[in-house]
Formats: C-alpha cells, structure tokens, sequence
C-alpha cells in the first residue's frame, strides 16, 4: 500500500468518526496542513501517530491494511499439541495419523 492509498484511507476514517482536520489536529497536537499531508500521501505518520489516528477514529489496524480476522490463530495449546506428535516414537505416530484420517 502506497502513501496515497493509506492517505485516502485516513481520511475515509476521519470522515466516518465525523471529525474535522482542524479537530484532529488539537487531539493529536500536530498542524492542520499535517493531517492534510498524510491524507494527501504528501507524506505519512509514524507509527505512533498512525496508532493515535486509529484511536481517534475508532478503526482497526486489521481491517486498514485488509487483514482477516477470522483467519484461524493457532494458539500455544495447538503447538504444544504439535511438538508433543513429532516427539512420538514412529509406529505411535502412525496410529494417530491413522486415527485422524479415518
């Protein structure tokens, strides 16, 4: 994503939130003609910055840069699952696949 594609996000965002440049600007203490460059793609925010805007306008990093939410999260019990099968001894491990596959 390009600095004009995250700019036209930004100011989709603040429209959505119903804020004003001038109303962002206080919140964040940064210059009007700032937020005007990062909505533009003149330029873009740090990472902190870019943190302080979602905030403002409620949005989600995830849904920003189209990352899936529901996309499956292995968790630490999966991996514990996973390290403790390629620990079995071989025929063990045949008689799970063997389970799991019927």
């Amino acid at each position: 994503m390009d600095r004009k594609e995250i700019g036209a996000k930004l100011k989709a965002l603040r429209i959505k939130a119903n804020l004003e440049r001038k109303e962002v600007s206080a919140a964040l203490g940064v210059s009007v003609k700032l937020i005007g460059h990062w909505e533009t793609g003149y330029s873009e925010p740090n990472i902190e910055m870019f943190a302080n805007l979602l905030r403002l306008y409620k949005g989600d990093a995830n849904k920003f840069y189209g990352i899936d939410d529901d996309e499956e999260v292995i968790t630490n019990e999966d991996k514990r699952l996973l390290v403790a099968y390629h620990n079995l001894p071989d025929d063990l491990r045949a008689a799970v696949n063997k389970i799991v596959k019927d």
